[in-house]
């Protein structure tokens, strides 16, 4: 069995924790062909995640924020628990709160219909 490490990722559109193989620490997976098994957690309280669901992502769905050592990860897998520091704990609120606090100020243009059938912004 391939050895996985624990891994704080973009996946789509969301910052999540993440377990993948450990080899794309080292090696990364170039090719678009190649693609990426990973198992996501879920927080669930405080340090607390829990497993949520495999999924297999292509390279461009899934982006490595920061790989994470043996020392911050308590891993329960007969149970589907892990815990995370503190300071992962922290550096996951950082994270999280910069990608909302750089979208919130751009409001997208709304538009609206006007009853002759056309769309106005």
């Amino acid at each position: 069995m391939t050895p996985q490490k624990f891994a704080l990722a973009q996946v789509h559109d969301d910052v999540c924790l993440v377990q993948v193989c450990s080899s794309l620490a080292h090696e990364g997976c170039h090719s678009a062909l190649c693609a990426v098994e990973a198992q996501i957690y879920a927080h669930e309280f405080i340090t607390i995640f829990r497993y949520s669901h495999p999924a297999v992502l292509h390279p461009s769905d899934i982006r490595i924020l920061e790989w994470l050592d043996e020392q911050s990860v308590l891993d329960e897998a007969d149970k589907g628990t892990v815990f995370l520091a503190r300071d992962v704990m922290e550096r996951l609120r950082r994270l999280t709160d910069r990608r909302w606090s750089i979208g919130r100020n751009i409001r997208a243009p709304r538009a609206t219909y006007s009853r002759g059938g056309r769309w106005m912004s």
